[in-house]
């Protein structure tokens, strides 16, 4: 019989070793272990004491077999008290462990759930202005960190919700902070950074998600947009690169049809799309995947033949080689897509505005699409305070007395542009954008141009030339500035040759060197083009000033002129 103790580590103790530890024969190993066993059993000290003054040469068999028997039966005693002892300690143990996890776990996804319907509910409040709560909500969100114990759907409603808080922020920030300061640096615009974030964190989004895809779609549409306003001041602004921002429009649209291609914001994705596209987003660039930037067409083109496929419509021949032979196919089969919100109403408005613009060439059918824009915003009621319906309704009415020029008469014509005239005028007594007033300029310089026009042929009195010269030089700082108002060259030329006149002092000219380079190219444009260029030219035949420049006799023998 031997009997191991923690002390005693591999080497197990024997009756012999207590015989010979109680005589002092022992080695101090031997001791030590032994000593340690008796702490454990006190009992085992009796054997020690009736061994003492015993030779361990003596011991009998029957002597160690007694000691056997009683190391045997400490054994037997102590080691089963000691198991029930260690189990029922173990089980308590476990037990107590388990129940602190518990409500660890029920604490943590309790107080998770809590943040997140705080936030629903700032959410559902947040107004005109953002409240501090939702502000709060979601600094308590950007905390909330996955952990063991939250669900992967109380991860996603958490994301979810964080999204939209941003996106809220951003509304907040297109108020307060102007695209003008960044457009030189359009990447770092803040609103544009946050809708970054907020589509980080939908991005892998599973498609049974509908509500979150929803949001994602809502931060792309929104992406593309404001990659939309930073090209249009890069445009008439800085004179950068804008292109690129219209590719990346273009790419963040697609991207949202992709996530909800049925979803709220379908047509004001396709709106955004077709504009980017037909402002020059296909001559821009997109950020390559291993860096650099790459050729927008090549990368769009596919996912543009692709939309058309999707879209209800004729069967049409989408193998074309670029964006101006896709263009027409792909804007006819968006208009003819249902519309019922406001937000539709608005979205199609700028659809047929621009398809208007790509059908130029195309008399009859740039107007029909032109008409059928104005009539969607003629059926919209209180929006009056709403911008973008302002300015897109403008624009349908301009554009469409530009689509008349060469092919209705001078009145019909001069009828129609008053109506975008007083149109944006009534605006712009009631909000004061930028915009505003460059898409007024446009047409009032116009329309300036035309009733001079009229006035050659008699068909209006001088006075409404001043008339209109003296607004013109109002909204330009006396015809210094024309910036956004998207006027061709050679047309500034002419009305500062009306100023010339007017005033008598030549000084107040520019040159004719753009007209004479209009000319040129445009004799060789559309029968309606041309006719639109030789009605104005010949408008100034007996214009001093004009008459005065070299280039200008040359203009009048190009167009057949007397």
């Amino acid at each position: 019989m031997s009997f191991e103790s923690a002390e005693s580590g591999d080497s197990p103790i024997s009756a012999m070793d207590l015989a010979l530890y109680a005589e002092g024969l022992l080695d101090s190993a031997g001791c030590a272990r032994v000593e340690g066993l008796l702490q454990r059993y006190p009992q085992l000290r009796g054997c020690c004491a009736g061994w003492s003054g015993v030779d361990a040469s003596v011991l009998s068999e029957d002597g160690r077999g007694v000691a056997t028997e009683r190391v045997a039966e400490l054994g037997m005693a102590e080691r089963p008290v000691s198991s029930r002892r260690n189990w029922v300690s173990l089980s308590a143990a476990v037990l107590l462990v388990t129940a602190v996890v518990a409500a660890w776990r029920n604490a943590e996804a309790g107080a998770f759930d809590a943040t997140l319907s705080v936030t629903e509910r700032a959410l559902q409040s947040a107004g005109a202005e953002l409240p501090i709560e939702l502000q709060r909500s979601r600094q308590s969100l950007e905390r909330l960190q996955k952990s063991f114990w939250i669900s992967d759907q109380q991860m996603r409603r958490r994301n979810r919700l964080l999204a939209e808080s941003i996106l809220a922020q951003v509304g907040m920030e297109r108020k307060h902070v102007s695209p003008l300061e960044f457009a030189d640096r359009p990447d770092l615009y803040p609103p544009l950074e946050l809708c970054g974030q907020a589509v980080a964190l939908l991005r892998d989004v599973e498609s049974d998600d509908v509500q979150s895809r929803e949001v994602l779609t809502d931060a792309l549409c929104t992406t593309s947009e404001i990659r939309g306003w930073l090209a249009a001041v890069q445009r008439f602004q800085r004179d950068l690169p804008f292109s690129d921002q219209y590719a990346l429009s273009a790419a963040a649209a697609l991207d949202g049809l992709r996530a909800a291609p049925d979803g709220q914001h379908r047509l004001m994705l396709l709106n955004l799309l077709f504009r980017a596209a037909h402002k020059g987003g296909m001559d821009g660039r997109l950020p390559a995947a291993g860096g650099g930037l790459v050729p927008a067409e090549p990368v769009l083109l596919p996912q543009l033949r692709e939309l058309l496929l999707s879209l209800p419509g004729d069967s049409v021949e989408t193998a074309v080689n670029d964006w101006k032979q896709l263009s027409v196919p792909l804007g006819m089969a968006i208009s003819r897509l249902p519309v019922s919100s406001f937000q539709d109403h608005l979205a199609m408005m700028g659809i047929c505005n621009t398809l208007g613009m790509r059908l130029r060439a195309e008399h009859l059918p740039a107007q029909l699409v032109l008409q059928q824009g104005i009539q969607l915003a003629e059926q919209v009621s209180g929006a009056e305070q709403d911008l973008t319906f302002q300015l897109t309704y403008g624009r349908l009415l301009g554009n469409l007395a530009d689509n008349m020029a060469g092919s209705a008469s001078i009145p019909d014509e001069l009828a129609q542009r008053e109506k975008a005239v007083q149109h944006f005028r009534g605006v712009t007594r009631r909000m004061v954008s930028q915009e505003l007033q460059s898409e007024l300029c446009w047409v009032t310089a116009r329309q300036l141009l035309l009733l001079y026009v009229a006035e050659k042929q008699g068909l209006q009195p001088a006075s409404r030339v001043d008339e209109y010269l003296g607004a013109l030089k109002q909204i330009t700082d006396d015809l210094t500035s024309f910036e956004g108002a998207q006027m061709s060259l050679h047309e500034i030329e002419l009305i500062r040759a009306i100023h010339a006149d007017r005033e008598g002092r030549a000084s107040l000219g520019q040159g004719l060197v753009h007209s004479a380079r209009a000319a040129e190219m445009e004799s060789r444009g559309s029968i309606a083009d041309q006719e639109v260029n030789r009605r104005l030219f010949a408008a100034f035949r007996d214009s001093a000033y004009c008459c005065s420049q070299p280039e200008f006799a040359s203009i009048l023998k190009m167009y057949g002129i007397e």
